[in-house]
């Protein structure tokens, strides 16, 4: 994996018929991949012709493979096999998809989580489960990382304002998401926030507010508000002054009563 050490990797210095020349001591110098992270010594010296690097690594996750050159000219260059390195255990989240702005109670565009190792590579062999949280946060909130991404299809938030999403997953340093938005939802009910209180006949009262919010809770405008007056007075008493007001903030304020 990235960061370890290559297993066993040896170089054999061989006669033209392909028999390890045992008499062989010369140094053998090795070219690995360029930009993938190689650290360890690159020359060895044979030993009874066989020239052993054991501490040779790789940081970038990739498919490559070595050059080894002898050092008498003469002798003929050769190349390993493929190998693979895979990346190295998790250790940081990333948002590769933001969460984007949203409705109350809506379904929020897709979410998705990159899992890093410690040099950069994408986990591709993780297999564990990143959970994200939020106020108002709902639907599935836990997946299994596949790949080395955790994706996030079916989450909603109910809770109306600025927000952020922390992603955490067992061990791994939580992260947080950019700051995005839920909006409040359609009216879809109605609070009194300030009571009316007792008064003189034909004096103005003091004011009276109206809580407009969404099935969830939260203040939202989009319709304007009447109060009308339950009396059970004969005649009926009147009331005077501006009875409807649009909202603001999901609040309506009637002060001229």
């Amino acid at each position: 994996s990235a960061g370890s050490a290559i297993p066993g990797f040896a170089v054999a210095v061989e006669d033209q018929y392909g028999n390890t020349v045992t008499t062989d001591s010369s140094t053998v110098t090795l070219t690995g991949p360029a930009n993938a992270g190689l650290a360890g010594n690159l020359q060895a010296i044979a030993q009874s012709g066989i020239a052993i690097f054991s501490n040779l690594s790789l940081t970038n996750a990739g498919i490559y493979s070595f050059s080894a050159a002898d050092g008498d000219s003469s002798v003929n260059s050769a190349s390993s096999t493929n190998f693979s390195i895979t990346p190295a255990a998790a250790v940081s989240l990333v948002f590769a998809t933001q969460p984007q702005n949203a409705v109350a109670g809506a379904t929020l565009s897709p979410v998705a989580l990159d899992l890093y190792d410690q040099y950069g590579n994408l986990a591709t062999n993780d297999t564990s489960t990143a959970t994200i949280s939020s106020p108002g946060l709902t639907g599935t909130t836990s997946v299994a990382v596949s790949s080395g991404v955790a994706a996030f299809n079916n989450i909603q938030i109910t809770l109306g304002g600025p927000t952020i999403l922390i992603a955490s997953d067992v061990t791994i340093t939580a992260a947080a998401s950019d700051s995005f938005t839920i909006s409040p939802g359609a009216p879809a009910g109605l609070a009194f926030g300030a009571q009316p209180n007792t008064g003189l006949a034909s004096a103005t009262l003091s004011p009276i507010s109206v809580l407009v919010k969404d099935q969830y809770g939260n203040l939202t405008d989009g319709s304007a508000v009447t109060l009308a007056l339950a009396s059970s007075l004969s005649p009926p008493a009147l009331m005077t002054g501006t009875t409807t007001l649009p909202t603001t903030n999901g609040h309506a304020v009637f002060g001229n009563l």
